[in-house]
């Protein structure tokens, strides 16, 4: 099951490069992702699709050609990690943009239902993912 979770995961990704309702229909209505990043204390929840869609959307706002490259994907179990990084630019300045990007994503019938994002390392995302269970 979790290598089936794996080719979800970047066929996941690879939605999420032009077609970002289809890659909606791989996240669960009721999903919840969480963004750690700085605020390991007080991370910012999303619960929801439309919640979370709404947090894509200020990215578009922001940037143009803002794609994930992933550099390699740990089957966790239940649980897909993708470490790489967000490459993109500007959308008024046109000047490149690239930031470290190391996620989790929680699958259960073909769709995550957690999302985890954030992290400052593949550990650390591992040390995240084997607390959850």
């Amino acid at each position: 099951m979790s290598q089936e979770n794996v080719e979800l995961a970047k066929r996941f990704n690879e939605a999420e490069r032009g077609d970002i309702e289809a890659a909606m229909e791989f996240v669960a209505e009721d999903v919840v992702a969480i963004e750690l990043g700085d605020r390991v204390d007080t991370p910012r929840v999303f619960r929801g699709r439309d919640a979370w869609l709404g947090y894509y959307g200020q990215a578009a706002e922001v940037f143009d050609d803002y794609v994930r490259e992933i550099d390699e994907w740990v089957d966790a179990g239940d649980w897909v990690i993708a470490v790489g990084r967000w490459v993109g630019k500007g959308k008024s300045s046109g000047v490149p943009v690239a930031g470290r990007a190391i996620n989790a994503a929680r699958w259960r019938d073909g769709q995550i239902v957690e999302y985890l994002f954030g992290f400052s390392s593949k550990e650390a995302a591992l040390e995240a993912v084997r607390a959850r269970d």
